[in-house]
């Protein structure tokens, strides 16, 4: 298979796939969306050879996701401080 052939093979899976923003191949040309399959099928061909290709328009994603407890600390950060009143509380 040309480097131009699998280029076009590459496409068509992204093509076909519009929410995968990742495919593997193996070295004798096979696409699969996930590693574990790409692993499988190099198995003999050694797995260290499975290639992976991100789809080239691709929006970059955070290595981190937002922690839920900072985004909560943010939101009561930006809300204004409540003024106690001291004219309700008890007296003894």
């Amino acid at each position: 298979m040309t480097e131009e052939q699998f280029n076009a093979d590459l496409a068509a899976v992204f093509k076909s796939h519009p929410t995968a923003q990742v495919v593997y191949s193996t070295p004798d040309g096979q696409l699969f969306l996930e590693r574990r399959y790409a692993d499988a099928h190099a198995g003999y061909q050694k797995a260290e050879q499975v290639k992976k290709h991100i789809r080239p328009d691709a929006e970059p994603q955070e290595t981190e996701p937002a922690k839920p407890a900072k985004a909560v600390k943010a939101a009561k950060a930006a809300e204004p401080a409540e003024e106690e009143d001291d004219s309700t509380t008890p007296t003894e």
